[in-house]
C-alpha cells in the first residue's frame, strides 16, 4: 500500500506538468453484488407462512462520477475521481393475516403490513490509473483505483393494521472505508476536445458502522421516542465486548459486535471527457 501510495504521487507530480489534461463526467446505475440478505414474509390465518430471502444492495443506484487526468505516458493516464452514489431505496416487505372476532362476535380476517425501507449512499474518492488501447477516434480504456468510501444507511419502518399505525426512522452512523474499483470500455472521439465513452465497473467495498440509533418513532401518530428506553432505542458496535456489557440499567445503550456489511456493485456508465 505505501509503495502504491508513493507511486500515486510521483504520478501527480509528472502529471500537473503535462499536457493533453482532461475533466469528464458521467453516470449510470449499478447492481449491488453478492448484497446483504434480508426476509420477507407471508403468513396467513391457517398457520401457513412463507419466507423469501431477498437481497438488500447498499451499493447499488445511481452513480454521479466527476473526474480530472493527465498523462503520465503514451496511453497511460494518472486519474483522480470523485463520485456519488443513493441506491435510491430498498425494501423489506411482510404480511400477516389473523382471525379475530367483532363487536358483534363474528370472525374477521385482520392484514397487518410492515415495509422496511433502507437507504444507502456515498461519496467516493478514487486516485488510479486510467489505460488505452488502440489507434483511431474509437479505442478501448481500462481504469484500475484504489477507492474511500464514505458511507451512511438508514431505514423507515412502517406497521399498518385494522386499528394500528407505527411509524419509525433509525440510521447507522457514517462510516469510511477502503475498497477498489476497475472499469473496462470504449470511448470514440466525436471532436478534436470532446470524447463519449461507456464502461462496465466493478467496486468492492464495505461498510462497518460503529453506532445505530432510531430518530424517529410514532405510535398511533404521538411520538413516542423519549418514551422508549436508550438500551431499546441506542447500539455501540465494537470488535470486543464485555460478557457484562449489557446491563439491566435500561438508561445504558446496547453494547454489540462490530459487523462487516457488503458494499459492493457492478455497474454500467456512459461519460463525456472534454480535452484541457
Amino acid at each position: 500500500m505505501k509503495k502504491l501510495i508513493v507511486l500515486m504521487l510521483v504520478s501527480l507530480a509528472i502529471s500537473i506538468q503535462a499536457q493533453d489534461k482532461y475533466l469528464s463526467i458521467s453516470g449510470g446505475y449499478g447492481i449491488g453484488v453478492p448484497g446483504n440478505e434480508g426476509v420477507e414474509i407471508i403468513e396467513y390465518s391457517d398457520g401457513e407462512r412463507t419466507e423469501t430471502v431477498k437481497y438488500i444492495n447498499f451499493g447499488s443506484g445511481l452513480l454521479l462520477d466527476l473526474a480530472y487526468g493527465a498523462p503520465i505516458g503514451k496511453s497511460a493516464h494518472f486519474e483522480l475521481g470523485v463520485g456519488y452514489q443513493n441506491n435510491l431505496g430498498s425494501t423489506l416487505e411482510s404480511t400477516f393475516y389473523t382471525e379475530h372476532r367483532n363487536s358483534a362476535n363474528q370472525l374477521v380476517e385482520m392484514k397487518e403490513t410492515s415495509i422496511r425501507t433502507i437507504n444507502a449512499s456515498s461519496f467516493r474518492f478514487a486516485p488510479g490509473f486510467r489505460f488505452m488501447a488502440g489507434e483511431g477516434k474509437t479505442r478501448g480504456f481500462a481504469k484500475v483505483a484504489p477507492q474511500l468510501i464514505i458511507a451512511q444507511v438508514t431505514s423507515t419502518f412502517e406497521f399498518n393494521s385494522n386499528n394500528l399505525h407505527v411509524l419509525s426512522e433509525d440510521e447507522y452512523s457514517r462510516e469510511a472505508s477502503f475498497g477498489f474499483v476497475a472499469s473496462l470500455g470504449f470511448e470514440h472521439n466525436v471532436s478534436s476536445r470532446i470524447v463519449m465513452f461507456s464502461c462496465i465497473s466493478g467496486s468492492l467495498g464495505y461498510y462497518s458502522p460503529d453506532e445505530w440509533k432510531f430518530v424517529k418513532y410514532e405510535y398511533d401518530g404521538e411520538d413516542v421516542l423519549d418514551k422508549i428506553p436508550l438500551r431499546d432505542k441506542q447500539t455501540y458496535f465494537s470488535k470486543e465486548i464485555d460478557e457484562n456489557a449489557n446491563s439491566s440499567n435500561a438508561s445504558q445503550a446496547t453494547r454489540s459486535l462490530k459487523t462487516r456489511m457488503d458494499y459492493s456493485s457492478i455497474s454500467l456508465n456512459i461519460g463525456i471527457r472534454f480535452l484541457l
